[in-house]
Formats: structure tokens, C-alpha cells, sequence
């Protein structure tokens, strides 16, 4: 009963939040999504206790399948090489950076567990990253690696932060372990995810051709999918379930030309209900987050020998320690990248503005929150997690600064005052205003799926509208 109740008041106060963003489009509803969450902590004394497996399995999976299935595949397909380079090495240089760094901060944090709080702030959000870079105008190449990186930063994040905790749990580490396990659990863990949504896919499509079309059991069965991928990929082959959804996402059958043999209805009713999925699992984190944040801050009150003002400082600090990583590694790449014929230029004005604005749309989002609420309370031993409430903390401040920072810096620096969109915004997809500079291009590819969707759906109702006029003209001659 008091899942059930938990659940109802969650869904509760996602609701509420999301009406009020509809009166402060300026705010992110992620922001008061967390809003709601710390009053529901404070005036109702709400507690919530999350399991680590069964989190990571309800919102990792979807979450991270979602956002891959959405992915330009063009796009990511040409960049294939520095996307990978930048979600792997950026995320590796960051926790090593931010580790040392963070431990430089807090001396009585141990090791593994400094390089684990940083590992879990790797991963970005796509879609805010996407929004911001269109409207911050950078260019198109940039603009896709950063958004190729947010994607796949979210299985190496949480692969090195899953390292990070086991090291914390254990006291043990093996470089070399680590390496060989990392390419084993990250390769073995893509090949499961491939050949599951090949297999997955040969099913839907083996359905539409025997006649079996129905549009709720096909939106059944694509929202099952990275669930029963994910399990597999954990508990079965003991690889990277992470990494197994994000590639199963980017081969999903949605996305290629071999959708085609799905009927209007299927798609429209599989999208809506995709973005049903991903606009409650993100709400809910924000909430989750916005409940954990007072009980945190009176643990670490209580827990810790650090208080709650300087707690927020630091996290103040660290949010800046990876905006100048991000800074730094964008002006890095475009300056050696950017380089057709030889000449190396270190200076660039519009290079400078281009890479400011990549390091601030670094937006930490739910990847992030999920990672951080999963960590568990005991270490080998039976003794707490070391400083888990301080990394609670700081960690949700971090995601609290970076959307403040995106929030307020993007509009000021780009003369904008579009609302910058994040997971789960019902706003998120609709690019419609910015057709005008891509009249060039052929128009069915610059529609995104909401788009295309919409255009189906208007399609079938002229069609339907026009039939029974035709029947009823008809008649009427008759």
C-alpha cells in the first residue's frame, strides 16, 4: 500500500509542477518538478526509499533507449569517430581531473569515492543540449558532436561511476582489471543490444505481415523492449545494460526506412506513447530529487563534518570545474579539427563563443540523478557509504546549478528568450521555427518525428474527412 500511495503522491505533485510551468515558461519544469519534491519533503514529510537494482532498470532503460531511438542517425553515423573519442576520453579526462580535484577539496573524502561523484556528473542531457545549441547558433558539426557525445557519455558515466562505487564497496582496484573489463562489459554489452533489437525487430515486423496490427499491442511491445534488453544485458550476460539499450535505441527499427511497413496508426500511437513514458519516468526523478534534497541537508547537518553552506560552495565549484573541462576539450577539438588546409589557428573569437557555449550546455539531468539515488548505504563491512549524503547533495546541486546556468546564461548570451528544453518538455521536439534557414534542404528530411507525425496524422484526417464528404455527396446525388 505505501508503494502504491508513493506512487500516487509522486504522479501528484508531477502534475501540479507541470501545470504551473505552463504559467512560467521562462522556468524549466525540471526546476519545478525539484520544487515540488522539497515541498512535499518539508511540509508533508515525505520519504521515499528507492531500490538500486529496479531504479536502474525502470528509468535507465527507457530513458536512455528513448534518447537513442531519437538520435540522428546521419549525423551520428559521419561523426561516429570524434563522438566516440569525446564521450569516452572527455568522460575519462573529466573524472580523473574532477577527482583529484574534488579530493584537493575535500581531504577526508576517499579516493574512490571523489572519482565516483565526478563520474556520475559526466553524463549531460541530449535534449537540452540540442535546444541550446540551436539557438546559441553553433555550428552544425559542433553542434552534433555535442549531442552524439550526451548520448553515449551516459553508458561511459555510468560505467566509470559504477567502477567508482565498487571500488568505494570493495577497497579494491585494478587498473588493469578495470581497462579489460571496461572494453569486455562496453563490447560484449553493444553486441547484446544489437542482436536483441534485430531479434526484436524481425518479431514486429514477422506481426505487421501476419496480418497482426494491432496499435496498442505494437506500442506494448516497443515500450517492453529495453526492459527485457537491459535485464538481459545485467543479469544474464553480466555486461553493460546501459550500453546495450543506447545501441538497441540507435538500431531501433523506428528510425530506418523499413518503418514504413507499419501503418500511420501504429506510429503515431507508439510515438505518443514514448513520449507518455519518458515525460512521467523524468518527472519523477526531478520529484525524487526535490524530496531527497531536505533530508539530505539535514544529514549532512548531523553526519558530516562539513556544513551545509560550504557543502553548497563546493558544489558551486565543481559545476564550474566541469564547465571549464567541457570549455577546454570543445576548444581543444575545434581547434585542431577545424583545419582543412594545415594552419592551425590557437585564436578565435567565434570559436571562444562557440566552446563558452558548449561548456555551459552541459546540463546534468535525470542520467544523472538516477546514478546518484542509486548508490547504496553500505560498504563491505556493514559500514555507511562514505559521505553519502554529502554526495547526494552536492550531486543535486551540481544538476541544480547547471540548469540555473543554462536557464539563465543561454537566453543572456544568445539574446534569447526561448525556454531551453530538457526530457520530457512537450516542447522539446518542436523546431518549427527554425525551418527558415534550412530552405535549401529537401523538407521530409528536415522534419523530426514529432513533425512527421503530425503530417500523418493531418494526412489521415483530410483523407478521412474527404471519403465521407465523397459519401456523402453521393448520397445526397442519389
Amino acid at each position: 500500500m505505501e508503494i502504491l500511495e508513493s506512487i500516487i503522491l509522486i504522479l501528484s505533485l508531477l502534475i501540479i509542477a507541470n501545470i504551473v510551468s505552463h504559467y512560467f515558461v521562462s522556468i524549466p519544469p525540471s526546476l519545478l518538478q525539484i520544487a515540488a519534491g522539497i515541498l512535499a519533503a518539508l511540509f508533508m514529510h515525505v520519504k521515499i526509499y528507492v531500490d538500486t537494482e529496479w531504479f536502474l532498470l525502470a528509468f535507465i532503460a527507457p530513458i536512455l533507449f528513448n534518447d537513442g531511438n531519437n538520435f540522428p542517425k546521419r549525423e551520428l553515423w559521419k561523426l561516429k569517430g570524434p563522438i566516440l573519442g569525446n564521450a569516452i576520453i572527455l568522460v575519462i579526462i573529466s573524472t580523473l581531473v574532477g577527482g583529484v580535484f574534488v579530493k584537493f577539496l575535500i581531504p577526508s573524502l576517499p579516493w574512490a569515492t571523489a572519482f565516483t561523484l565526478v563520474a556520475v556528473l559526466s553524463p549531460t542531457d541530449p535534449i537540452a543540449v540540442q535546444s541550446i545549441a540551436k539557438k546559441a547558433h553553433i555550428p552544425d558539426k559542433l553542434m552534433h558532436l555535442i549531442s552524439g557525445e550526451s548520448l553515449i557519455n551516459d553508458a561511459s558515466g555510468l560505467i566509470c561511476f559504477k567502477y567508482g562505487v565498487a571500488a568505494t564497496v570493495t577497497g579494491m582496484f585494478s587498473l588493469k582489471s578495470a581497462t579489460i573489463d571496461f572494453f569486455h562489459i562496453s563490447i560484449v554489452g553493444a553486441l547484446v543490444g544489437a542482436i536483441m533489437i534485430w531479434i526484436f525487430n524481425g518479431i514486429r515486423l514477422y506481426l505487421i505481415n501476419q496480418g497482426v496490427d494491432d496499435s496498442i499491442l505494437h506500442a506494448i511491445i516497443q515500450i517492453i523492449i529495453p526492459f527485457i534488453i537491459y535485464y538481459v544485458a545485467e543479469d544474464i550476460f553480466d555486461v553493460s545494460g546501459v550500453v546495450a539499450v543506447v545501441i538497441a535505441g540507435i538500431l531501433n527499427i523506428s528510425s530506418n526506412h523499413n518503418m514504413s511497413a507499419f501503418t500511420p496508426e501504429i506510429r503515431l500511437i507508439t510515438s505518443r506513447t514514448w513520449d507518455l513514458v519518458v515525460y512521467v519516468l523524468n518527472g519523477i526523478v526531478f520529484v525524487l530529487l526535490g524530496i531527497e534534497i531536505p533530508f539530505a541537508m539535514e544529514e549532512l547537518v548531523h553526519n558530516d563534518n562539513i556544513n551545509t553552506f560550504w557543502a553548497t560552495i563546493l558544489a558551486f565549484i565543481i559545476w564550474i570545474m566541469l564547465v571549464v573541462i567541457r570549455f577546454a576539450w570543445s576548444y581543444i577539438y575545434s581547434t585542431f579539427s577545424n583545419n582543412p588546409d594545415g594552419k592551425i589557428k590557437l585564436w578565435s573569437k567565434t570559436r571562444l563563443y562557440d566552446c563558452l557555449m558548449s561548456g555551459i550546455s552541459g546540463v546534468r539531468g535525470a542520467v544523472t540523478m538516477v546514478g546518484v539515488l542509486s548508490l547504496p548505504m553500505t560498504i563491505k563491512g556493514g559500514a555507511p557509504f562514505p559521505s553519502r549524503t554529502l554526495l547526494l547533495f552536492v550531486a543535486s546541486a551540481v544538476i541544480i546549478f547547471s540548469l540555473l546556468g543554462a536557464t539563465i546564461l543561454i537566453p543572456m548570451l544568445t539574446k534569447s528568450s526561448a525556454p531551453v528544453a530538457y526530457r520530457g518538455n512537450t516542447f522539446s521536439s518542436d523546431n518549427s521555427d527554425n525551418s527558415d534557414d534550412d530552405e535549401e534542404e529537401i523538407a521530409p528530411i528536415e522534419l523530426t518525428r514529432i513533425e512527421a507525425n503530425r503530417v500523418i496524422l493531418d494526412k489521415t484526417v483530410k483523407n478521412f474527412v474527404m471519403k465521407w464528404m465523397k459519401a456523402i455527396l453521393q448520397f445526397i446525388l442519389l
